[in-house]
């Protein structure tokens, strides 16, 4: 029902406005080896799929509101692994002078769903606890706040501070033994920019942040739960990137993280977590833009022999996702623009636990549409 209600609340909300709306939407069928990430010791089928996509954005003046639509839907017997979101955003823009120096401000606010059926990874069925069907157990509905300013200090350097606020709110299961996943969080983030040259962009960004859970309890390091405490996690991350344009055709986008968790009991859910990404843009003298994405993940949870999938314990992965592809953009002077997009995309990850072991494959052909009004 919070679907319907949603989308007619998104629909309602640009309708009968005077002005100008830009939409966006997007259709994709393709194949998945493996819709539901399940290890090579259990048995899974491969599936087609199609990916809708629908954005619309309004402007006004330094306001601007916009939604979105996400669905991605199997075939009938893979209906457990369809996937749908949806958000509603507010956004103000605003320009000022310091001393000389421009400062850019930003404040947003956004709220949304995700709704997606849980299946075990263990066994490849809907999740259980106890006998109880918990399909619903990560579904979720969220409300973000993001407050940042950013000052150009030269002619080269920028920096910003970001403040970010997350509040989500799970699918309430009221099952005894199951704990409660809502939590709020909030960030503080310190970026720098470094331009050299028009060919060159070099980023650094610090970040630290909080979560709090509403009624989740800590753990002792061998998993047992501690009474009467109220988890906490705290985040520390360092992040690096350089964007280059190697020709006036080829662009490089590299980029480097590092983040480190610990929790306020007695470091059962401590983690670290390093990923690497690597992207290239070509463009062809046709107006076809070749793209290849790559993302490397090395995920350390230092309890990883003891996994509860009903309670997200997960343990460590590392593995890769690579994407590759291509698009081309048609009627590119027209009010309409469409582009025609295929691509390929391959997921490989190893665990300390098998179970969370997988191979997925996946290609997809589709187009994309971009109307002004």
């Amino acid at each position: 029902m919070k679907t319907y209600l949603f989308c007619g609340a998104l629909v309602a909300s640009f309708s009968n406005c005077s002005y100008a709306v830009d939409i966006k939407a997007a259709v994709s069928p393709g194949y998945d080896s493996n819709p539901y990430r399940l290890a090579d010791n259990l048995d899974h089928d491969e599936a087609w799929f199609v990916d809708s996509n629908f954005l619309v954005s309004q402007r006004l003046g330094q306001f601007k509101i916009s939604g979105r639509i996400k669905n991605r839907e199997y075939e009938n017997s893979f209906n457990d692994a369809d996937v749908l979101t949806g958000s509603l955003k507010g956004l103000y823009k605003n320009k000022n002078t310091l001393m000389g120096q421009k400062i850019n401000s930003r404040l947003s606010v956004e709220t949304g769903f995700k709704d997606k059926t849980y299946v075990s990874r263990s066994t490849g069925s809907v999740g259980l606890s106890g006998a109880q069907e918990i399909g619903d157990r990560y579904d979720y509905d969220y409300w973000k706040l993001l407050g940042s300013s950013s000052i150009k200090l030269s002619q080269n350097v920028s920096t910003a501070l970001t403040l970010k606020y997350n509040n989500r709110s799970y699918d309430d299961q009221n099952l005894a033994g199951l704990s409660n996943l809502d939590y709020e969080q909030v960030n503080l983030l310190n970026t720098w920019t470094y331009r050299n040259n028009q060919r060159n962009k070099f980023g650094l960004t610090l970040a630290v942040g909080e979560r709090d859970y509403d009624d989740r309890r800590t753990k002792t390091k061998a998993g047992a739960l501690v009474s009467d405490s109220d988890l906490k996690y705290f985040y520390h991350s360092i992040e690096l990137s350089h964007l280059c344009r190697l020709t006036s055709k080829l662009t490089a986008d590299v980029g480097i993280k590092y983040e480190e968790r610990t929790d306020n009991g007695f470091g059962y859910y401590d983690t670290d977590k390093l990923l690497y990404t690597a992207d290239l843009l070509y463009k062809l003298d046709t107006g076809v833009k070749l793209f290849l994405k790559t993302r490397y993940e090395d995920y350390e949870y230092n309890n990883s022999s003891i996994t509860n999938e009903n309670d997200e314990d997960l343990p460590g992965k590392q593995g890769y996702t690579l994407k590759l592809g291509a698009e081309r953009e048609f009627n590119a002077t027209s009010n309409m623009p469409l582009t025609g997009f295929i691509g390929l995309r391959s997921d490989n990850y190893a665990s300390n636990d098998p179970v969370y072991e997988y191979d997925r494959y996946q290609a997809f052909v589709g187009i994309r549409l971009n109307f002004k009004q």
